[in-house]
């Protein structure tokens, strides 16, 4: 990919080596940036000349005259670079990408083990650096979901191998208290979008005050409470009284409210299993630990309460306590523009739902924000900003394609539009399953189909017919006036699943080869040259 363009930046000339350490993030949630910037703090008050840079901004030639560089990468959805990453690991694995012997580096992955592909984003940089001959300095490390002892120790290590005096330094302490800004928030309004449907989805207002500031494109962070039902399980299952207590941050707490707010009940991880095996000793986890195709099935289909049935456990409570996992925020898509709602934020929020062995499943947050939480109560969230899927206020054509609660970011855009009188053509593609019960915010976008903010409307309802119709069937139905779209500069935005975003890949690189006559490599490339113009925007899950 880019083999000749790359091949004509790398014949420029050079500039001299520099002793500055270049830190390059590629973030989604935003805490590769937070390390990369607590990472250059901490290397400059002790003497080294340190950068921190974000991939998406980097000019890529310039990694020849690089002498240090350290990376700081997430993964997203099932092992995808982040948006923010995604032009720099493309010139990278490039077929013509230079050779790298003059460079050091370390690379700090950061990623959730509950997913099959933990960190791959930056054990793929890793090996693909190594390939070029750069020298790896130190060894990378793997960071979860909580990912500051192991983030402080790594920062703290890669300073001891670079540092050019004797002077000492107290290793860092990297604290996520400081990452983000929490915010409360009053319910204001719940309102059922599908009445009817299996799949209860809900439109829900949030009342921040004026100080909560955000830009159409960015999501909430929300930290969950977990169903009483499942905790009361769990401590049937345990034979644990619900008046037990623990000793837990040098307090002394029951455990139900432990297992209520603080300790992640509805998923489980690599991690978990293991910890929770050398705490057993069961023999039948430590099977199930080394079998790589029955372990990701496990992880993804079962909860907690599975793996204390399946695996029982014995210890005391304490035990228990020292081997979960913290609760972590899920992350929802904003779909209203501030200008519009001045103090609240709206979210989508469909519940994830399943049932196995006779019992139901929900999810953690979708559960507590559709059917625990009620109109009045308070929430905390944070704001987590997406610079990558911002709205194009230049002019530019818009193409939104999303699926389900992937519509929450486009109803934003138009409102946004539309408030602040923003020109440029805009088109959606947008799927669910029941035209009757889930299209949702059906009002609004006929309207903005009225006054023309919207232009063209596709709609994929999958059950509606015999044969399933998704939206990247409706994109390759349109190829010849999307592909007019994409010449004449339209931005592409995707929102929904990973599954989804990559089905949609795969139909315009079709339509790029239908409609303009080209091969699937120059397809690809063209495919490229839009991210390498940040004319691709996703946000996938």
């Amino acid at each position: 990919m880019f083999g000749t363009a790359i091949k004509k930046i790398f014949r420029k000339p050079t500039d001299q080596q520099t002793d500055e350490v270049v830190i390059l993030y590629g973030s989604h949630s935003g805490n590769s940036e937070f390390i990369a910037k607590e990472a250059q703090k901490y290397l400059k008050k002790n003497g080294l000349s340190a950068t921190a840079c974000n991939m998406a901004k980097y000019e890529f030639r310039k990694l020849t005259n690089e002498k240090s560089v350290l990376i700081i990468v997430s993964t997203q959805g099932e092992g995808d670079p982040p948006d923010s990453a995604q032009k720099f690991y493309n010139n990278l694995f490039a077929e013509n990408a230079p050779l790298l012997t003059h460079l050091q580096f370390a690379v700090c992955a950061l990623g959730d083990s509950s997913y099959e592909q933990f960190c791959k984003t930056g054990k793929d940089i890793d090996r693909r650096l190594e390939e070029l001959g750069a020298v790896r300095f130190h060894q990378r490390v793997d960071c979860d979901a909580e990912f500051h002892q192991a983030a402080s120790k790594w920062v703290s290590e890669v300073f001891l191998k670079c540092k050019v005096s004797e002077t000492e330094a107290t290793p860092i302490q990297i604290s996520t208290e400081s990452l983000r800004q929490v915010h409360q928030a009053i319910v204001s309004e719940k309102v059922r979008l599908n009445a009817g449907s299996l799949c209860e989805t809900y439109h829900i207002v949030l009342a921040t005050g004026p100080e909560f500031h955000y830009h159409p494109g960015d999501s909430v962070g929300i930290v969950p409470q977990n169903q009483e039902k499942l905790v009361d399980q769990i401590l049937k299952r345990l034979d644990f009284s619900a008046e037990i207590t623990v000793a837990y941050n040098n307090e002394t707490v029951s455990l139900k409210e432990l297992l209520t707010s603080q300790f992640e009940l509805t998923t489980i991880s690599k991690k978990l299993l293991e910890n929770y095996q050398r705490l057993t000793q069961n023999k039948e986890l430590g099977k199930l630990l080394n079998d790589e195709e029955k372990l990701p099935d496990y992880i993804h289909h079962h909860d907690l309460l599975d793996l204390i049935t399946d695996f029982p456990f014995s210890a005391n409570p304490r035990d228990l306590v020292s081997v979960l996992r913290k609760l972590q925020p899920r992350y929802y898509s904003i779909s209203s523009s501030q200008h519009k709602h001045p103090g609240e934020v709206h979210l989508i929020v469909k519940l994830v739902k399943s049932e196995k062995n006779g019992r139901v499943r929900s999810g953690a947050c979708s559960s507590y924000l559709n059917q625990w939480i009620e109109v009045g109560q308070k929430t905390n969230l944070q704001l987590i900003p997406n610079e990558q899927f911002y709205l194009q206020t230049n002019g530019a054509p818009m193409i939104m394609i999303g699926a389900g609660t992937g519509i929450a970011p486009f109803r934003a855009f138009l409102e946004e539009k539309e408030s602040l009188k923003i020109a440029g053509r805009s088109w959606l593609f947008f799927g669910e399953k029941y035209q009757k019960y889930d299209f949702f915010y059906q009002e609004e976008w006929e309207h903005w189909l009225g006054n023309k903010r919207l232009e063209r409307i596709d709609l994929a309802f999958s059950r509606d017919q015999t044969e399933k119709v998704y939206v990247q069937h409706k994109i390759e139905e349109q190829t010849s006036a999307f592909y007019n779209w994409l010449i004449q500069g339209a931005h592409i935005y995707v929102c929904g699943s990973v599954a989804m975003g990559h089905d949609v890949r795969q139909a315009i690189c079709r339509v790029i080869q239908s409609a303009g006559g080209k091969t699937e490599s120059e397809a690809l490339l063209f495919w490229e040259k839009m991210i390498d113009e940040n004319r691709i925007h996703q946000d996938i899950y």
